[in-house]
């Protein structure tokens, strides 16, 4: 837990100042009362689990309301955003059931990111803290990739986590690795500063069976996250797989 709470201090140092920009938001058309302490996990939760339930129930009202005031600002209009079908792939998982919350994150004052798994489909979104309560942010400038280990794949009990960050306005703020919803520590590399690439060791060796890796990074106003499933056969070793990661 103090590895945690560390990692928060450092990253509200990072991030304090950013705000969200755009206009004044339109009304939307649910919107969540307002936890009494948003910085927490059990906050975050409950906004991952709004928004994945009005995605499997195909409420674009309730999605519209559930998101940033920035995301609104992006799509105009509520039929603008379902048009776009960013909750999709989503909608068939959460109608499907089953699903678990994997990392629930406040990651800065201002931030936070979440993740649900089921099987091997894993979906994760940046949250932004606007009026007292956490909103997803979608669409924005900035894109990860995950790097390692692959999606799907089966890994030895040594794993190294990777993610590719690709912004196109803002520089990169800061990058963060997790792993079946625990912190890895991580360094950074890259060509510049709107390309870089977050990797770290996972600590110690890891059990056999399915994990859940995910990754949060910021750009400016903007954020994204995303989630992925592989598993561990303790038959297998990983001696060719580090990353060449670019300095400069």
């Amino acid at each position: 837990m103090g590895g945690r709470v560390l990692a928060l201090m450092m990253l509200v140092l990072l991030t304090t100042g950013c705000s969200a920009g755009g206009s004044e938001p339109s009304t939307p058309t649910e919107a969540a009362s307002p936890p009494d302490e948003p910085l927490t996990r059990e906050a975050v939760e409950e906004a991952l689990t709004r928004f994945v339930d009005a995605a499997g129930r195909g409420d674009s009202g309730a999605l519209w309301g559930h998101v940033s005031a920035r995301t609104r600002d992006r799509f105009v209009s509520e039929a603008d955003f379902a048009a776009a079908g960013l909750d999709d792939g989503l909608a068939a998982f959460a109608r499907a059931g089953g699903y678990e919350i994997v990392l629930a994150e406040p990651v800065s004052l201002d931030w936070s990111v979440a993740a649900v798994a089921r099987g091997e489909e894993a979906y994760a979104f940046p949250f932004r803290l606007e009026e007292g309560g956490w909103r997803v942010a979608l669409g924005g400038a900035i894109a990860l990739r995950a790097l390692a280990p692959d999606p799907g794949a089966v890994k030895g009990r040594h794993v190294q986590v990777a993610v590719e960050i690709t912004a196109e306005e803002a520089p990169v703020g800061f990058g963060v690795l997790y792993l079946d919803g625990e912190t890895v520590p991580a360094r950074e590399g890259g060509t510049d500063l709107l390309n870089v690439t977050v990797y770290g060791n996972a600590g110690g060796e890891l059990e056999p069976g399915r994990h859940v890796a995910a990754a949060f990074a910021q750009a400016g106003d903007d954020a994204s996250a995303v989630a992925w499933v592989f598993s561990v056969d303790e038959g297998r070793t990983n001696l060719d797989e580090r990353l060449s990661v670019p300095t400069g």
